[in-house]
């Protein structure tokens, strides 16, 4: 008898599918999946408001990202910083030098050194950090309506860094501005403080909560109440920003000009 092959093995024991039609299938099913979620997604974020995509590792979180910038006319992403780069740190960014410092500084990067460093010697969490400044500069010479795109937000910082990275990046969203980070780090759930949170699953239907939503099911997590600070937010909704294609909306009480849709979740009718 011929000998089997590990892999056949390995999807023999797990229940992965031994054919190859079945896994594009699979795939095909992943990547419609993806599009109806950044449909409701990008029907459910409002403007000036932020969304966070957490889950397992491999669990299609950079998928969705994907399929959410498929829909986007305008869309801005964290860009790489290459090696080689020789230019400072705080040559890369433009204006003056108090809103390049603001910028940074909101991203981490506060200290002298890394700021007259070539960008290409800083480490990797510091070039995390320069990028999400980047793109954010980006965003607002754009001054119009526009998402942010950051896929492996602060995986790459250590746990205390990534905590004040992201209380600090709720200051940097602004009105014409939406902000979609995705991370397998859900610890970081209590320092966003998301208006928005999708839950994408190994297996199983992923899930899109809003503030008013428990999110207990998710593994070790419940979401934090709204402060005093949250509940007097007012930032408005510019007429058509929140339409979604597949359902009627209606506006959550406590999440001032963000709607969600009732298909998301099961309520009681009590």
């Amino acid at each position: 008898m011929s000998a089997i092959g590990a892999s056949t093995l390995i999807r023999a024991r797990f229940g992965i599918p031994i054919d190859h039609d079945a896994g594009r299938e699979r795939s095909a099913q992943l990547r419609a999946q993806a599009d109806a979620l950044a449909r409701q997604l990008d029907g459910t974020l409002c403007a000036g408001r932020l969304a966070l995509i957490t889950g397992p590792s491999g669990s299609g979180k950079s998928l969705l990202l994907r399929a959410l910038s498929r829909r986007l006319d305008r869309w801005v992403a964290a860009p790489p910083i290459d090696h080689a780069n020789k230019a400072p740190t705080i040559e890369l960014l433009a204006g003056s030098i108090e809103d390049r410092l603001r910028l940074l500084g909101a991203c981490g990067l506060a200290d002298a050194h890394p700021l007259v460093t070539p960008a290409g010697q800083l480490s990797d969490g510091q070039k995390a950090r320069l990028a999400l400044a980047l793109a954010f500069e980006q965003a607002e010479s754009i001054g119009e309506r526009c998402t942010v795109l950051v896929d492996e937000f602060c995986s790459t910082l250590d746990r205390a860094t990534a905590a004040s990275v992201a209380a600090s990046v709720r200051r940097l969203v602004r009105p014409t501005c939406r902000f979609v980070c995705a991370s397998a780090n859900d610890d970081l759930i209590e320092h966003l403080r998301p208006d928005v949170l999708v839950y994408v699953p190994l297996e199983g239907t992923p899930e899109i909560l809003t503030r008013n939503d428990s999110c207990a099911h998710i593994p070790g997590r419940s979401c934090p109440s709204m402060s005093e600070n949250d509940s007097n937010e007012t930032v408005g909704t510019p007429q058509g920003e929140s339409v979604s294609a597949r359902a009627p909306l209606t506006t959550m009480p406590g999440s001032p000009g963000c709607i969600t849709e009732p298909r998301l979740r099961r309520r009681s009718s009590a």
